[in-house]
């Protein structure tokens, strides 16, 4: 999302007494926010949370002697006080909260591993920029950045959303490169799924990227009108988060953009899985040669894997 702009607080359409920490609109999801120093960020985003009426706290792994006083000046210049310390994160923390909102600052480096692991479930990552050592107007616009974020967690409440959408949405998806093949064999080794055959198919393969990292990947092998869809994985600590299904509709997307009647897949692991985006149990001999004729279904995939279609004529 990109960085609104900085809103003075008269024209902010909130009354200065209405946007004061701790309002209660109703709003029930327990937020925890989390940075290093607990001094610049993860305040500002517990302080535009508490304002929107979210039940939200903030904590730090090593945290700082005191708050970032630019930090302080900006939230004040919208109205909103940040008081106390920085606080030391701890478990019970963690395990009171429902969403845990890391600040982009690698704290699973200075983290103690039991506390990443009680988090991984409940995480997101929204990578904003330390506001540490910054101007105010650099602040500022950091903080709109924060606010605009926040309110993305409003759409939980409202339906419009979930937290596995929230959790899989700051990891971008998009066509694989080259260089990306060691990369996507690696994941597809640690996901006990076959490789053999899928660098021919690289420039229909999509990966999930978490930064510099391949965390997740799909791919398609084209036979004209039909195609297999493969590859489906997800590293174990990102999955349960949403991310197999947004790997799949964005391989069911490129199909279609390929003009691709029907997709087919192979699974014998995820049959419960696939049936949730529209695909179909049927029997392998009814699927057509062509993609018979394919590595998965002549070599790979033992006969007990389950054949599946979609139609994406009748998607639209």
């Amino acid at each position: 999302m990109g960085i609104l702009p900085y809103i003075k607080p008269q024209d902010s359409g909130l009354a200065h007494e209405e946007f004061q920490p701790g309002g209660d609109r109703g709003l029930t999801k327990r937020v925890l926010f989390v940075c290093v120093e607990n001094a610049g960020r993860s305040q500002m985003a517990e302080g535009f949370a508490r304002a929107y009426g979210l039940n939200a706290s903030s904590a730090g792994t090593l945290p700082a002697e005191k708050l970032n006083p630019v930090v302080v000046e900006a939230m004040k210049e919208r109205g909103i006080a940040l008081l106390g310390k920085p606080k030391m994160l701890t478990q019970q923390m963690i395990r009171e909260a429902d969403l845990v909102v890391t600040m982009g600052c690698s704290v699973e480096e200075v983290c103690p591993r039991p506390l990443v692991e009680q988090m991984e479930k409940k995480l997101v990552d929204w990578r904003i920029e330390d506001p540490k050592g910054k101007s105010l107007e650099e602040v500022r616009k950091i903080g709109a950045q924060i606010e605009s974020k926040v309110m993305e967690l409003l759409k939980i409440e409202q339906g419009a959303v979930t937290m596995r959408d929230l959790q899989s949405g700051s990891i971008e998806i998009g066509g694989a490169r080259q260089e990306d093949l060691p990369d996507i064999l690696a994941l597809l080794d640690e996901c006990e799924l076959p490789k053999e055959g899928l660098a021919p198919h690289l420039s229909t393969t999509l990966v999930a990227r978490d930064g510099n990292q391949i965390v997740g990947s799909s791919a398609l092998e084209m036979y004209e009108e039909f195609a297999l869809l493969r590859s489906v994985a997800v590293k174990p600590p990102f999955r349960g988060h949403g991310l197999g299904r947004r790997l799949t509709r964005a391989a069911l997307d490129l199909a279609e953009h390929h003009q691709v009647r029907v997709v087919y897949l192979l699974t014998e692991t995820a049959g419960a899985f696939f049936p949730k985006l529209g695909f179909k149990p049927i029997p392998r001999s009814s699927v057509p040669e062509k993609v018979q004729r394919s590595v998965e279904f002549t070599t790979l995939c033992p006969v007990t894997c389950k054949a599946m279609e979609i139609s994406l004529t009748q998607q639209r």
